[in-house]
């Protein structure tokens, strides 16, 4: 609004105005503003009331108007006023009216509408940061995680100290909302931090004791325990269950169960270097006749050592020792001795995109074949992004492994590629589309081997209470080869099963 002082050019104006009527209502606002600032705030009500009776679109009496009724702090009547300026107002000086617009529609209860107006306003570079606060915590308290994460980030990203404490308390918070709890303590352990390092800041004080309350257990150390069996029918069971290797189809389909099954302790979170031991066991039972040899057992010893495990930026270094057996007419063997053994780091940004650089290194020992056995390497990049959006939360993973086996024919090397999609549905159903692609290189075979191998898969998760998963799964596998009498093949699995968790 064009504020005005000084009466002697008004005088003038208005002479002019009788002369030329295009004046006249720009003497009659004048008017209007010296009544304002002479304080007879009745009178210049009267005259700015029969100028928008006579002009409903003229923004300067409309924005005198909204100037009076907040003097009055007739704040209902305002909203209809500020809309109004916000029809006339040319789009890109909107935004101090709409900031001032969402706080009278917060005030009055309004969530959706105080929220659109205090993006609108943020949109248009106007008070951004603390725009974007009351529109994140408007969204959270209606339960609108998405909303609330996308403008608590901007507070988080651009705003000073005080605002950055603020964004990433309620980023973790949103995080914990949608059962994230790694990223939303992450999160809190920021806020705690830059408190810590601000103590005078007021915000420092207001949010240290919920920070701590929330943190509380990521202080403690835990036992896990996970137990998974499915039903399942596989149209081409493999030599070992978890491999697509093509040279070990048996071209026989069979139901079968597997059992799956892992307990581990787990130390602090918060603890500047957290150990994470584990025991894993992988066992499968085939019904069709014929297929005993078919059956593995294999047992994992896992240590992972993790520094800043709750940190944006962590490390650490993974250690497993899996041993599996083999039914061998009646009674199991020893079948392999495989380890995996390297470092790992991991990023997480702010919009909860995660990435992780792994690398590894695996000797082999098999005992059924002594040659197949030796000394593997591999590395693999991955990308994750697990937002609270319903549709799309992807994870991208590429990798390379080298088989390093003594015998030249099953020397390898892998390059690997998957896409996987996280999808929640209505009544906590989720579905996990994905597609992986291997592309295997034998060059020391005789004669020189590639296969090319793509699957397709969908798993299907839904709890039933807080210990108990319903599951189910179905994949397909192609493998094609350029030797393809020997080596190309098919499979598909379906199954559905229980996880029990705790």
């Amino acid at each position: 609004m064009g504020a005005i002082s000084g009466s002697s050019w008004v005088s003038s104006l208005a002479l002019a105005a009788e002369s030329h009527p295009g004046l006249e209502a720009e003497a009659t606002y004048s008017e209007a503003v010296i009544a304002y600032h002479q304080k007879k705030l009745k009178l210049s009500m009267e005259i700015i009331e029969g100028l928008l009776q006579q002009n409903p679109d003229y923004l300067d009496a409309l924005e005198l108007r909204s100037v009076h009724l907040k003097d009055l702090r007739r704040d209902a009547e305002r909203i209809p006023v500020l809309e109004k300026i916000l029809a006339v107002k040319p789009e890109g000086q909107r935004g101090p009216v709409l900031f001032e617009l969402g706080l009278l529609q917060q005030k009055k209860g309004s969530v959706d509408e105080a929220k659109r107006s205090f993006e609108g306003a943020a949109d248009l570079g106007f008070n951004v940061v603390p725009a974007r606060l009351m529109a994140g915590m408007l969204a959270f308290n209606a339960g609108d995680m998405v909303a609330a994460e996308r403008n608590m980030v901007e507070v988080r990203r651009r705003g000073s100290t005080e605002m950055r404490i603020a964004g990433a308390y309620y980023l973790g918070l949103v995080n914990f909302k949608r059962g994230n709890g790694a990223l939303g303590a992450a999160y809190l352990v920021e806020a705690r931090r830059l408190a810590r390092k601000n103590p005078d800041l007021p915000v420092s004080r207001q949010l240290a004791s919920p920070i701590e309350q929330v943190l509380e257990p990521f202080r403690k150390s835990q036992w896990f325990l996970n137990l998974s069996m499915l039903g399942q029918y596989d149209s081409n069971i493999q030599q070992i269950p978890t491999s697509a290797s093509a040279q070990q189809g048996s071209s026989r389909s069979t139901p079968k169960t597997t059992l799956l099954a892992g307990f581990g302790y787990m130390g602090p979170p918060l603890a500047e270097l957290q150990f994470v031991p584990s025991y894993r066991f992988n066992a499968n039972k085939n019904f069709a006749s014929g297929l005993d040899a078919y059956e593995y057992a294999s047992n994992t010893l896992a240590l992972s050592i993790n520094w800043r495990a709750l940190a944006r930026f962590s490390a650490g270094m993974k250690a497993e020792l899996t041993h599996s057996f083999q039914n061998f007419e009646g009674s199991y063997r020893s079948y392999t001795a495989a380890g995996d053994f390297g470092p790992f780091i991991k990023w997480t940004q702010s919009e909860n995109l995660q990435f992780q650089l792994e690398a590894s290194l695996r000797p082999i020992a098999n005992f059924a074949q002594a040659d197949l056995g030796g000394i593997g390497s591999g590395f693999r990049l991955s990308y994750r992004r697990d937002g609270a959006t319903r549709f799309f939360n992807p994870t991208l993973a590429a990798g390379f492994d080298a088989s390093g086996t003594r015998n030249a024919t099953y020397r390898s090397q892998a390059w690997s590629a998957s896409l996987s999609n996280l999808i929640r549905l209505p009544g906590d159903h989720q579905l996990t589309p994905g597609i992986d692609y291997l592309l295997t290189d034998y060059a020391d075979a005789v004669p020189v081997r590639n296969d090319q191998t793509l699957s397709l898969r969908m798993a299907w998760a839904h709890p039933i209470s807080a210990q108990w998963t319903a599951l189910g799964d179905l994949a397909f596998t192609s493998n094609s080869s350029n030797i393809p009498g020997s080596y190309t093949f098919s499979r598909w699995v379906a199954g559905l099963g229980l996880s029990y968790s705790r």
